[in-house]
């Protein structure tokens, strides 16, 4: 379960339950029923080209966007200035 989904899940249940190992195993349907909705969501939104995303950004997506930046000034790298953003987004997705 992601931290995301762990946070989600305890804003619903609180204490009630800890595990979303699988839906049936869930305590609270309620929390199940709200992650999957939001994981097909979000699924929808990818598939449209579209990222979930912090409102801040993360240090691991500073850090892509600088690096994509510096190999870029240093002509390692000479793609249009949005690799700085798809580095910070695939960070962001964890996939950087």
């Amino acid at each position: 379960m992601s931290d995301i989904e762990e946070r989600l899940q305890a804003s619903i249940c609180g204490d009630r339950c800890r595990s979303m190992e699988a839906k049936l195993g869930c305590e609270c349907a309620e929390a199940a029923d709200t992650i999957e909705a939001l994981r097909a969501e979000n699924e929808r939104l990818r598939n449209n080209g579209y990222a979930v995303v912090p409102v801040e950004p993360t240090e691991a997506m500073i850090t892509a966007g600088e690096f994509a930046w510096m190999n870029r000034k240093i002509g390692q790298d000479s793609g249009p200035l949005e690799d700085c953003y798809r580095a910070m987004i695939a960070a962001a997705q964890g996939e950087g």
